[in-house]
């Protein structure tokens, strides 16, 4: 599976890339219900940590596509992973 990935990391990152932009920006206009009986900072969370989860993660994607696995694709998955978890964290909180 390794070398798989090795072998064809440009396709499949370039391929993550653009799923992971959809659903960015899929979730620009997809609001969850929760954020009505949210305060100010949590609203913010809702409307905007899923996107921004997802951007970071079609950042990564790219980066891995055209470099490879390097310091600047694993600290985009890293953050991308954090801010879903803070999502994940208040949208739970809320429901």
């Amino acid at each position: 599976m390794k070398n798989y990935l090795t072998r064809y990391h440009v396709a499949i990152g370039l391929v993550a890339t653009v799923i992971s932009l959809g659903v960015a920006i899929m979730y620009l206009f997809v609001v969850p219900i929760e954020v009505s009986g949210a305060s100010e900072v949590q609203k913010i969370v809702l409307m905007y940590g899923h996107s921004l989860c997802w951007f970071l993660l079609s950042g990564a994607g790219l980066i891995w596509a055209l470099r490879g696995t390097n310091r600047w694709s694993t600290v985009l998955l890293c953050l991308g992973l954090m801010v879903y978890a803070v999502f994940l964290i208040t949208l739970v909180s809320l429901g």
